[in-house]
């Protein structure tokens, strides 16, 4: 299979038109932070980690590209449900002017209530069980990667290899070794997050595809045709969102929590999720990797 090198290979790019010919696209979203730094900082000065800096969470949903145009399509019904057009007026919160724009998914805005998800202006459980049913509804296979950081970089000290492209690796060896065939091709879209960051994590990638791993050889590697660094937005039509991330982010907040806090009252949001997971129900080791 011969990789076709455009510019998302020589530098984090946004990956607006996919290549015709893959017919998978792996939509892969975080929460906490992969950050190791603040961790040894605390151990090495005794300080104790506050909760919110001890786990990170990376989260791959894999969808077919038939499959992601209806999700898309109920996505925006959803959204049009609620808001006028499906639009909101975004306040820039650099210039403070609004701007008209797609409402966008992000699970901690809706958590919180904020924006466009205000009580004034919406039923938030509402909100939450019409995203789920499009999730529960859908063909879509998740692979994910939780950490506990403390226990971790004690265990490497040092020697801790950096998280994110840690996490990314494990997801993606699981994608192209044991959810894709011979004649499948991935496009992989990350949720660009800053241009070093992004370098460091598109360079361990073109090196697996490249090289292979310690456990997955290149040539399944050589199954992801794209890889792309994209904002929730699409940069060139703000009226346009990337629903495969919205859908990535709302998933991987399930996973944190629930590995974070242990099972809760409102675990029905996390069944649906779970049911989702790569070889369900036995996905531990497969579907959701648990790095120690």
């Amino acid at each position: 299979m011969t990789i076709k090198k455009g510019n998302w290979y020589d530098k984090p790019t946004e990956i607006v038109t996919w290549d015709e010919n893959s017919n998978y696209v792996l939509f892969i979203d975080e929460n906490g932070t992969s950050d190791l730094s603040f961790i040894e900082k605390c151990i090495i000065n005794g300080i104790p980690i506050p909760d919110n800096d001890k786990y990170f969470n990376l989260t791959g949903v894999l969808i077919q590209k038939d499959e992601l145009v209806n999700i898309h399509n109920k996505i925006n019904k959803i959204k049009e449900k609620y808001w006028q057009d499906g639009c909101y007026a975004y306040k820039d919160k650099k210039t403070g002017i609004q701007q008209q724009k797609k409402v966008c998914f992000h699970f901690k805005e809706i958590r919180d209530e904020h924006g466009p998800f205000s009580k004034k202006m919406i039923n938030k459980n509402a909100l939450i069980r019409d995203i789920l049913t499009v999730i529960d509804n859908s063909k879509i296979e998740i692979t994910s990667c939780f950490c506990n950081k403390e226990k971790y970089f004690q265990t490497y000290n040092t020697r801790a290899y950096p998280l994110y492209p840690l996490s990314l690796s494990n997801i993606l060896e699981r994608v192209v070794s044991y959810q894709l065939i011979d004649e499948d091709s991935l496009i992989t879209i990350l949720e660009a997050r800053g241009s070093v960051d992004d370098n460091i994590v598109l360079n361990s990638v073109i090196n697996a595809i490249q090289y292979g791993t310690y456990y997955v050889g290149s040539k399944k590697f050589k199954r992801i045709a794209q890889v792309g660094f994209n904002p929730k937005w699409v940069s060139t039509d703000p009226l346009k969102t990337y629903v495969g991330l919205e859908i990535a982010d709302f998933c991987s907040y399930q996973i944190y929590k629930r590995l974070r806090y242990g099972p809760s009252a409102d675990d029905k949001l996390f069944r649906i999720i779970e049911a989702k997971l790569h070889k369900y129900p036995n996905y531990k080791g497969k579907g959701l990797k648990i790095i120690t």
